[in-house]
């Protein structure tokens, strides 16, 4: 049983009914205490099927541990501890806090100074205030799909972050596209937005001279969204002008 927001692609609820699961489709533009909520929905659901298991990814530590056990380790062996710069999108917050936190360690046990701890927040989620300010920003709608948020996840550790960026929904699909069209690499929205601030902190990097070996994650394929940003009749409806984009 998965419950999930109206913004979501198609694609992603008909794969899902295709293997035999029930899909809730349920509003995005309420809060998260809303018992329409995606969040309320899926937590009563739990409560009310007999023998269910509600994993709730935003609060549990296994998300979170699973890439402190996992992602960071991994990272630091392919990148022979010569990582200078990690970069994750922030969603649950369980990639950048558990993969942060092992990298840290592991940079410290070794002697190194650990790589900086880039988030990658969408233009309408509250989480770079949050970070910044400590305050909880009003929240608006955004077309991009898995990550900014509408609350602080209990998942997510602040403390392992130096900084977070912000992305546009127009940034986030172009750059998608020109990973497809220039590298081959078939990615979803969020990936535009982590390669996006990447290229601007290799570029920046570059310019002053520095050495950086800056690694990024992209956590979704491309294949859920063509009937989305991946269909320029879509991306016109919506306001974007994909005819301008490289």
């Amino acid at each position: 049983v998965f419950t999930m927001p109206d913004k979501m692609s198609q694609e992603k609820i008909d794969l899902l009914r295709a293997i035999g699961a029930e899909v809730h489709v349920c509003p995005t533009a309420v809060e998260k205490e809303d018992p329409r909520s995606y969040y309320e929905v899926a937590a009563r659901l739990g409560r009310e099927i007999p023998g269910a298991w509600y994993p709730d990814q935003y609060s549990h530590q296994a998300n979170p541990l699973a890439h402190y056990l996992s992602t960071g380790p991994e990272i630091w062996q392919q990148t022979e501890g010569k990582i200078t710069h990690f970069v994750a999108t922030m969603g649950t917050g369980g990639t950048i806090s558990g993969t942060s936190r092992a990298l840290r360690e592991i940079s410290e046990s070794n002697g190194t100074e650990p790589p900086k701890i880039v988030g990658v927040d969408a233009v309408g989620s509250i989480l770079k205030q949050w970070f910044e300010e400590g305050t909880m920003g009003e929240p608006q709608t955004y077309k991009v799909e898995g990550f900014g948020e509408d609350f602080i996840p209990p998942a997510t550790d602040f403390s392992v972050i130096d900084e977070i960026h912000q992305v546009d929904d127009g940034e986030c699909f172009q750059w998608a596209r020109a990973l497809a069209r220039k590298e081959g690499m078939f990615c979803g929205g969020s990936c535009g937005g982590s390669i996006k601030v990447a290229l601007d902190i290799a570029r920046a990097a570059e310019k002053r001279g520095e050495a950086a070996m800056v690694v990024a994650i992209l956590p979704d394929a491309g294949n859920p969204y063509l009937s989305k940003f991946y269909n320029d009749d879509w991306l016109k409806e919506n306001g974007f002008d994909p005819d301008k984009w490289v």
